[in-house]
């Protein structure tokens, strides 16, 4: 789609439900892109649009039918641009050379020589702490600093005091005073074996 009449949120989210019909009359689930955004950059679309864009295409996700990846290259944008479009989306990912970053619903992960947990755990996003620790603890045991933990809820509390009992033992660094007193309360609760 050509922006010669400049950039319209509405007319977008437009394309991507006929895309996603299309694909679904074709046979397929749904539709998933990747979409690299130095577009926006080449028809010089006003930031502002571009981040309301982002940050209210929910409606076309909530099928399940749709999915998108946006690309923003840290090299073309500025880290204020950059900033903006991670708190547009539920989910970000930042890649470096040897490490990664992932913020999910507020919980960070920094992933690399040093494992990092950090921001906010909750139902909206302790299903993705399960899935992460249970990559972390794949290979074997594995240490995780949680320094940076602002809440935790009762769930969460419980998935990272099953994962330092598992079979690959998780070391939790820096655990905040408040979560190790209700992984204690755990380990009491827990029968004699």
């Amino acid at each position: 789609m050509g922006l010669e009449d400049g950039f319209d949120r509405d007319r977008q989210l437009t394309v991507w439900r006929q895309l996603t019909g299309l694909a679904r009359n074709d046979g397929f689930r749904g539709l998933a892109v990747a979409a690299e955004m130095s577009w926006a950059l080449t028809w010089d679309v006003d930031a502002d649009a571009l981040i309301g864009y982002e940050a209210t295409s929910d409606p076309v996700f909530t099928s399940g039918e749709f999915s998108a990846v946006c690309q923003y290259d840290a090299r073309l944008f500025d880290e204020e641009m950059l900033e903006r479009a991670g708190h547009a989306h539920r989910y970000t990912m930042s890649l470096g050379e040897t490490d990664y970053a992932i913020d999910y619903n507020r919980l960070l992960i920094y992933a690399g020589d040093h494992s990092e947990l950090a921001g906010e755990v909750d139902l909206a996003n302790v299903h993705f702490l399960e899935e992460m620790l249970a990559q972390l603890l794949a290979e074997g045991d594995a240490e995780l600093d949680c320094g940076g933990l602002r809440f935790v809820d009762a769930r969460g509390c419980r998935v990272l005091r099953d994962a330092a009992h598992g079979d690959h033992k998780l070391t939790l660094k820096n655990v905040p005073d408040a979560l190790a007193r209700v992984m204690r309360v755990f380990d009491s609760l827990e029968p004699d074996g």
